[in-house]
């Protein structure tokens, strides 16, 4: 089986194919089917209907609803989820790998972010999946979410950081921009990585 293996840090796409020990056919069956139903936590009760009273749990197939933000908690990983679709907003809240045994759907108007990052590496987009599947209309941004812009005549953080103008640093960029600096007189530094040219 080949299995795609995407793992995003600050817009760093890296999609591999990796040879597979397990084969996940296509007419297993999720447990439950686990609907976002409000805005809130991945590890909340109250996110979801469908669970079976719970969160999702491994072995489910899960469904971002449109118009609703699931944030994946600190800490938290969701593996084994057997089917993952995001037609409204997933958000990563760590580094960890979150490992789907079927597929990452993100259909049109779906977006796959992370939690905006300070002076250190704390949070990315890091998704493992036998298949991945981003639609006409789905996105994976993470624009300005990369470190945080600097202060007062002090440069942004991070590598490829943005200037400082007079009184602020603008963020580093990597796959995606830097923030800029709370004065708005510094800018973000400029996104120089692609997946074809991983840097």
């Amino acid at each position: 089986m080949l299995q795609n293996k995407l793992k995003i840090y600050f817009g760093v796409i890296t999609i591999a194919v990796l040879v597979g020990f397990f084969y996940f056919s296509s007419s297993v069956k999720a447990v439950n089917s686990c609907t976002s139903n409000a805005t809130g936590n991945w590890n909340a009760t109250s996110t979801w209907t469908g669970c079976n009273s719970v969160v999702p749990q491994p072995g489910d197939s899960v469904t971002i609803s449109s118009g609703k933000t699931v944030t994946i908690d600190s800490g938290l990983t969701i593996n084994q989820i057997v089917d993952l679709t995001i037609a409204g907003t997933l958000t990563q809240n760590n580094t960890s790998t979150q490992i789907i045994s079927g597929t990452l759907t993100i259909q049109s108007g779906g977006l796959l972010n992370h939690t905006a990052n300070t002076t250190a590496l704390s949070r990315s987009v890091n998704f493992s999946a036998a298949n991945i599947d981003i639609q006409s209309g789905g996105s994976i941004n993470l624009d300005g979410l990369g470190y945080s812009g600097g202060s007062w005549n002090v440069s942004g953080n991070g590598p490829g950081a943005g200037t400082v103008i007079v009184d602020g640093g603008g963020g580093g960029a990597h796959g995606g921009n830097g923030g800029n600096a709370n004065s708005s007189k510094g800018f973000g530094g400029t996104a120089y990585c692609s997946i074809s040219n991983v840097a």
